[in-house]
């Protein structure tokens, strides 16, 4: 279900960087579709794709529960309904800090890949302006 949608926003992203100038002085210069496709555009397209998939990790994480109430796998998820259905409230907020910790690592590698997609943006800058 996440890859049509990240496929539709990414094409959504590439066809808004097309018609930008960095893209018509590319051709200008003779660059081929292919070098100016992979170097110049999709590097600016994945930024907006990147934030989209880290915002989605929750609900990645969380899916795991449906998958293994439905397959009776044991895991995180079953752990957590358990603990919910026995109102073992403890267990329940350590699995549930676990998830926080998972989308904020999400968030981090996120964060980081801006730097290798984007060689413009600097780590340790604030970015209120």
């Amino acid at each position: 279900g996440f890859a049509s949608r990240w496929t539709r926003f990414v094409r959504a992203s590439m066809l808004e960087v097309l018609h930008l100038d960095f893209v018509r002085t590319a051709r200008a210069t003779g660059l081929a579709e292919r070098s100016i496709l992979l170097r110049h555009l999709l590097p600016n397209a994945l930024l907006p794709l990147v934030t989209v998939v880290a915002q989605s990790s929750p609900a990645l994480f969380s899916g795991a529960l449906i998958v293994e109430s439905v397959f009776s796998y044991p895991g995180m998820g079953s752990l957590i309904w358990e603990s919910v259905v026995r109102d073992d409230h403890l267990v329940a907020m350590v699995v549930l800090l676990a998830y926080a910790g998972l989308s904020l690592a999400a968030e981090l590698v996120a964060d980081l890949s801006y730097k290798l997609l984007d060689p413009r943006i600097r780590l340790g800058e604030a970015a209120i302006t």
